[in-house]
């Protein structure tokens, strides 16, 4: 299951890993960040198995982050931010998506999103 938020056609794309019975909703104060809302950003989170949706007909971990790195590579994301078990899905899948830049949520939503946003090279507009 996808939870999407920002312009299809942005600038970049960042893929959320939230961790073990985490919903996507773990990220919508990162999400709300006004930088963010304002830079040309689509996020994708991903829950399968968790929070209430089906699970993988293969929940082996591999299967979860090889299923990550395809996503992300299909997307094009060029970052991933992921938690808890998030991270190590990350770490196992990130051969798919090797120029993507991997970050840790363990900071306040707006150092994140300080982060996300230079790492992007990506800018806020004004409007």
């Amino acid at each position: 299951m996808l939870h999407e938020s920002g312009a299809e056609n942005a600038d970049h794309a960042v893929l959320l890993l939230p961790g073990a019975r985490r919903s996507a909703a773990f990220y919508d104060d990162l999400i709300a960040e006004p930088s963010l809302r304002q830079a040309s950003i689509r996020f994708v989170a991903t829950t399968s198995g968790f929070g209430g949706t089906a699970p993988l007909e293969d929940v082996s971990i591999e299967n979860y982050a090889e299923r990550a790195g395809v996503l992300a590579a299909d997307l094009g994301c060029d970052a991933v931010v992921a938690h808890g078990l998030g991270r190590y899905l990350d770490r196992h899948g990130s051969s798919r998506y090797p120029g993507a830049g991997h970050f840790t949520l363990n900071q306040e939503p707006a150092q994140m999103a300080d982060l996300l946003l230079d790492a992007l090279g990506a800018s806020t507009t004004q409007g």
